[in-house]
């Protein structure tokens, strides 16, 4: 999971008091732009820990620093993988 500023694409914030047992800071590899590179061991990008089954709703908190906008756009990206096993 990440947030993004939907005009320059850029990842920003960091997600705060979520579950350590279910959620752990990973790397974004497929960004391949430089302007968007995120520092290592941050958690801007959040993923689970391993596949095991979750249940939803998950509650996760998320924070930004100020910016110089007084306005600012943002997005939610997350991606969901569905195992066929338990289809």
């Amino acid at each position: 999971m990440l947030v993004k500023e939907k005009y320059t694409n850029k990842t920003v914030g960091e997600f705060k008091t979520f579950d350590e047992d279910l959620f752990t800071s990973v790397a974004c590899d497929d960004d391949e732009e430089e302007q968007d590179w995120v520092e290592p061991d941050t958690t801007a990008v959040i993923g689970h820990v391993d596949a095991k089954l979750k249940n939803w709703p998950v509650n996760v908190g998320w924070n930004i620093d100020l910016f110089d906008k007084q306005t600012i756009d943002l997005k939610f990206q997350a991606m969901v993988v569905v195992s066929q096993k338990h289809r």
